[in-house]
């Protein structure tokens, strides 16, 4: 459950950027194809880093890259921890910076496991200005333990310190890591198609994120409609009727957000999914096949105009107030409802069992 308040003012050159995770249990919705064009969006307001999940790299080759031939692959962020690059360099270097890097070198010898080695950076595969990847390779094949990922999650939370947004393309999957990184990211972005197998598995995929979001109510989930033949209005005959009932369905699907006013705190609807529609486009699959982001492909198409205004939203949505303290939220509104209905009691010398 988000929070949000009428005083509160967005600006987006304000921006703290976040992680992205784009997700969904069903293949074939388009999650890479949304993942390496939302990042290549982000890439002209900041630092992006895109990390590919997918064991078969589908996002790793969307941009250009063989996953057969990377040397490093985003299983190492799961392998081992690494540690923040060494700033202190001759010029600004003293006695006490020269000290810290000693110690720092000896605990990375010492405590490899705990306080991590390496560069992250060494892992990453620059696209373009301001868009690194983290490939993905057949290693990913290999098991997840519990170390796995508290490596994976100690290392992600490095990376906030280099790059202003990461993305996450991850597999059609439900397992631990998805788990974790529903919990870790700060947007859970899940694509689908207006068709009725999408439809179906997600109306079951949402049903476990609705039980982790009632544990946690910072996990923040998105809809995108992606791939649609024509417009909402299309006369298109066999489509239309199916696309339509879709719509309706998923144009229904809210969640609940805490209003805060000076009347108190109100519980009200609040739709997760987005007003926007990316269109299956010719463009997109040729801008796959030569490696590139549909911005460097054709940068004044249908299709690059929805990727910059999805990141537009998701953007506003990063920026949106969440309260500090997000996992008692829910308690201290309960706790104050209790309070009052006490108090009224006592004014009305009521019994307790009234």
């Amino acid at each position: 459950m988000n929070t949000k308040s009428h005083k509160t003012l967005i600006f987006a050159d304000s921006d703290n950027g976040g992680i992205v995770h784009v997700a969904n249990i069903k293949g074939g919705v388009g999650k890479s194809t949304v993942a390496t064009n939302l990042a290549a969006a982000f890439s002209r307001r900041g630092p992006t880093l895109l990390i590919d999940l997918d064991v078969q790299g589908s996002a790793t080759v969307a941009l250009g890259k063989d996953p057969a031939l990377v040397e490093h692959s985003s299983w190492e962020l799961f392998r081992r921890r690494f540690s923040a690059d060494r700033i202190a360099g001759k010029n600004n270097a003293t006695l006490l910076s020269g000290t810290r890097a000693l110690l720092h070198r000896i605990e990375e010898k010492a405590f490899a496991q705990i306080v991590g080695y390496g560069e992250l950076t060494s892992l990453s595969l620059n696209i373009h200005p301001c868009l690194d990847l983290i490939p993905a390779n057949s290693d990913l094949f290999k098991p997840f333990y519990f170390f796995h990922l508290q490596n994976f999650k100690y290392n992600l939370n490095l990376c906030r310190a280099y790059y202003k947004y990461i993305v996450l393309d991850t597999p059609s999957v439900w397992n631990r890591l998805t788990k974790l990184l529903f919990m870790s990211s700060n947007l859970n972005l899940i694509p689908v198609t207006l068709n009725a197998l999408s439809t179906k598995s997600l109306k079951d995929y949402l049903i476990n994120v609705k039980n982790m979001a009632e544990k946690d109510p910072a996990v923040r989930v998105r809809i995108i409609k992606n791939e649609v033949f024509g417009k909402e209005d299309s006369k298109i005959k066999g489509k239309a009727r199916t696309m339509m009932e879709n719509r309706r369905f998923l144009d229904g699907l809210c969640e609940q957000v805490l209003v805060r006013s000076d009347c108190g705190v109100s519980i009200i609807p609040q739709s997760i999914m987005f007003d926007l529609e990316i269109p299956d486009s010719a463009i997109i699959r040729d801008a796959q096949d030569e490696g590139k982001s549909v911005h460097q492909y054709h940068q004044y198409s249908a299709a690059t105009k929805a990727f910059e205004e999805l990141a537009r939203r998701v953007q506003y949505v990063l920026n949106s107030p969440v309260p500090r303290q997000r996992r008692r939220l829910g308690h201290r509104v309960a706790g104050a409802r209790r309070r009052r209905i006490k108090r009224s009691r006592r004014s009305s010398c009521l019994p307790s069992s009234a």
